[in-house]
């Protein structure tokens, strides 16, 4: 049932030494068993959204683990090689899973604004 599997990583915000703002992503929950489930409409890349920021929200799908685990939306996914926003979380009350809602998101590297 969870043939797969997935790493979270979590943010540290730390200041430099000229006092700008440094951001860190560490490994805080690694090889997972866990099922990737895509949306309807055929899986990750069912939709192509610019946001705000210079990026392109180019899927939104699930990640089904396996297990309870604190994970928060403050946290990212790495499944499938690449790396996932985490826009939900949700837990079942037997604590068997842990369901991910997940944004695959890239920069604009041509926005020159």
């Amino acid at each position: 049932m969870f043939p797969e599997t997935a790493d979270i990583e979590r943010r540290s915000v730390s200041q430099d030494d000229e006092g700008g703002i440094e951001e860190t992503w560490s490994a805080f929950l690694s090889d997972i068993p866990s099922q990737f489930a895509p949306l309807q409409g055929g899986g990750a890349g069912n939709t192509e959204a610019r946001t705000g920021d210079g990026e392109f929200v180019h899927a939104q799908t699930q990640v089904i683990l396996q297990g309870d685990h604190e994970v928060t939306e403050q946290d990212r996914c790495l499944t499938r090689g690449q790396v996932f926003d985490i826009i939900g979380v949700q837990r079942d009350s037997y604590a068997l899973v842990t369901v991910l809602n997940l944004e695959l998101r890239e920069r604009d590297t041509e926005d020159s604004s």
